[in-house]
């Protein structure tokens, strides 16, 4: 749910969003940041190259979520997850995961 937030949103570079959150278990946040980090050119499949806002959120325990996020829909086009501490092979080896969201 963390991508559907911003892109509902009116997002402007440098912009620091808080929202609240509901705790499904102990440990969970009350609330979830959000940082504008910059407008990029992106591939976003069919569509080609187009603009999109990266929005970065940090997880509880470790961990960053970066989305891009376009103007018009369908507005979610790439997420990463970097240094989540749960990614990790049965050996422990940590891996990141990179998600293009249109074809």
């Amino acid at each position: 749910m963390r991508s559907l937030l911003p892109a509902a949103m009116s997002l402007t570079a440098g912009a620091v969003i808080t929202v609240p959150a509901i705790a499904m278990s102990e440990g969970d946040p009350s609330s979830i940041t959000f940082r504008v980090m910059a407008r990029e050119k992106i591939h976003a499949g069919y569509k080609g190259m187009t603009d999109a806002w990266v929005v970065e959120t940090s997880l509880e325990g470790g961990g960053v979520i970066r989305f891009w996020i376009a103007d018009a829909a369908p507005f979610l086009v790439r997420m990463t997850l970097t240094g989540i501490t749960q990614n990790k092979t049965s050996k422990g080896v940590h891996y990141d995961q990179s998600f293009d969201m249109i074809e």
